[in-house]
């Protein structure tokens, strides 16, 4: 979301409208689901994809007129026809194209401030059904802070309130107005503890899915940003036998392959209790084993062992530390999609 707002606001500062194209409602097997979202400049480049084809196409025809038109449409897409679309996942699409003209810049600057100073934060697109003009606000959750291009009042708040804390895309209907609601935020931290050849790859795989990740270790030749150039942060810390001093909370993912089993148990011992989403940990069961027998001699119960994923990652035959790092990653997208 953070590069898609960047886009916007770099182009409507530039005084140039775009096309911004939103799913806002999806039934069956559609190719993407509610929340994706493209934007199309006046050039018919594109940045980001409502699920490529025929809809995409359709799509980006009718941003020409909306170009011209300067006026917003929905679209309703129905996947289920093979022959008409040429799209085997079948389902049904809505599609919202809004016209942002370079007054619009604000709202968006704004949000993007939100993302960047990583707020909880929803973006809110307010829908006239019946002449498709748009207001849009910004909420931000930390402090319940209400920004937009009119006031939100508490009365309207009141009734959007519980749809706020969601991950995925909800919409409320409310008299005449589709509300829609997007999180706008990326809380999602993944801390990979050790910088050896599988984090290396890791880290790569993690940034590119939209995990804030950050790599700890205590070798500076190894934790270093020649070796990990796009990470949000590299944490070099004196020993694992110290207390790591980070965050954690429903949003933190962590993966533990450190050089060794004994700083695997080390981090484990201080981690296993806390408010994490997933903890990993690469080896083999017989690995697990060993260090939940070291746990239990440290006070730590069998239904603590239920959440540490290991062998970490899935099950697809890994072997070399590219193929591990897919397996992990995969494992990692799988945990935060089954908690949206």
């Amino acid at each position: 979301m953070k590069e898609l707002f960047n886009r916007i606001c770099d182009s409507l500062e530039q005084g140039e409208p775009v096309v911004c194209a939103t799913i806002f409602g999806s039934r069956g097997s559609s190719p993407r689901t509610s929340g994706a979202k493209m934007i199309i400049f006046k050039d018919k480049n594109i940045f980001g994809t409502v699920g490529g084809g025929r809809l995409e196409s359709q799509v980006l025809t009718k941003s020409t007129e909306i170009f011209s038109s300067k006026k917003n449409i929905t679209m309703h897409f129905d996947l289920n026809g093979l022959k008409e679309t040429d799209m085997i996942c079948g389902g049904e699409v809505e599609v919202l194209l809004e016209y942002l003209n370079p007054r619009d810049v604000d709202i968006y600057k704004t949000s993007l401030n939100s993302i960047e100073k990583n707020e909880r934060a929803y973006f809110i697109t307010s829908l006239n059904k019946e002449n498709l003009t748009v207001n849009r606000y910004l909420y931000t959750y930390n402090n319940e802070n209400i920004k937009g291009s009119r006031g939100l009042d508490r009365e309207l708040y009141d009734k959007l309130k519980d749809s706020l804390g969601k991950k995925q895309l909800k919409t409320v209907d409310i008299d005449s107005y589709t509300y829609i609601i997007e999180s706008i935020s990326n809380n999602e931290v993944l801390y990979i503890f050790g910088a050896g050849h599988i984090s290396e790859k890791l880290a790569m795989l993690t940034k590119m899915v939209d995990f804030k990740t950050v790599v700890i270790d205590d070798r500076n030749t190894f934790a270093s940003r020649e070796r990990f150039p796009s990470v949000d942060e590299i944490m070099v810390i004196n020993s694992f036998d110290e207390d790591i001093n980070i965050e954690i909370d429903e949003d933190t993912y962590m993966v533990l392959i450190t050089r060794g089993h004994a700083s695997d148990f080390k981090v484990m011992k201080q981690v296993l209790n806390s408010k994490a989403k997933y903890i990993g940990m690469i080896g083999s069961k017989r690995k697990r084993t060993e260090i939940c027998s070291k746990l239990k001699a440290e006070g730590y119960v069998e239904e603590d062992f239920l959440r540490i994923h290991s062998p970490v990652g899935l099950e697809i035959n890994a072997d070399t530390p590219a193929e591990i790092a897919v397996s992990i990653a995969a494992e990692l997208i799988k945990v935060r999609g089954e908690n949206k």
